[in-house]
């Protein structure tokens, strides 16, 4: 599924729903099982603005011949913790890889799979802080950002599984600050909703309520917000869960949604607190 034909989702969702495709399908997601997170495609390359790269997710002993790390462990994780505005290499080593959160796997979306990402903005000049956030775009933009699918491994009580998008993004102390700061303004502003245009594609997004919920509870985050948005989708509430965590200067944006379950749409502390270890 391509952006391009998902006109009643927003971007965040064409994205998420990529990800259930790949974990239903059993295709392209599946991880190798010598890299830390899998490709997406075989597209190679990528620029600093972000679309998924091999190298990005390699762990450190990748390509050395020796057995996977076990799920769980920290081996091959960066020797020090992300200090200072890192160039997207650095926050490639320090992203979620496969393996590093048991009963999940990991994959970098193709740049092809990242097609959209940015064309949604809000049309409310208040609430794009938050419509650039779930679009690709955050407002203050990054130096450098890597993006990672992450799906639960099948469960046969949850036929749907769950799909969660990250963006790991690198920026000075300020820009980090003012990231965080614009958002919690922008739920203030936009608790009653707002819309989105995408140039280039049909119709546009409707979102009918924005509001902060409990911060994540993380060791070692230097800050932390969640928020939910209220996404309409054909007439059908859509909510879309967002954690976003400051460790230093480097941010993590999760954003989950549950496309056959809607109200089943979760962020796995799991997930969260091994990211904030890995870049502590």
């Amino acid at each position: 599924m391509k952006f391009r034909r998902a006109r009643y989702l927003p971007a965040a969702a064409a994205l998420l729903a990529l990800g259930l495709t790949a974990a239903c399908s059993g295709g392209s997601g599946s991880p190798d099982a010598g890299s830390g997170a899998s490709e997406g495609a075989s597209e190679g390359g990528s620029s600093a603005g972000g679309s998924g790269d091999g190298k990005n997710g390699d762990r450190e002993d990748s390509g050395k011949g020796g057995p996977s790390p076990e799920p769980g462990s920290t081996e091959g994780w960066p020797k020090g913790p992300a200090e200072g505005e890192l160039s997207e290499e650095e926050l490639g080593s320090y992203a979620l890889g496969q393996g590093d959160v048991p009963g999940f796997k990991v994959r970098i979306p193709s740049r092809s799979e990242l097609e959209g990402m940015g064309d949604e903005k809000a049309k409310q000049a208040e609430c794009r802080p938050l419509g650039g956030l779930m679009a690709g775009t955050p407002q203050p933009a990054p130096a450098a950002s890597v993006y990672r699918n992450i799906m639960a491994e099948p469960d046969e009580e949850d036929p749907s599984g769950l799909v969660l998008f990250e963006t790991l993004a690198a920026y000075d102390g300020d820009s980090a600050d003012k990231l965080l700061s614009g958002l919690r303004k922008a739920l203030k502003d936009c608790a009653d909703g707002f819309e989105t245009t995408a140039k280039g594609h049909e119709g546009m997004g409707t979102y009918k309520a924005a509001k902060e919920l409990d911060k994540p509870k993380l060791d070692g985050a230097d800050d932390a917000l969640a928020f939910q948005l209220d996404a309409d989708a054909d007439g059908r509430r859509m909510p879309i869960l967002f954690n976003v965590i400051r460790t230093d200067s480097t941010v993590a944006v999760f954003y989950a949604m549950n496309l056959m379950q809607p109200e089943k749409a979760v962020i796995p502390e799991a997930v969260t607190a091994v990211q904030t270890a890995k870049l502590g």
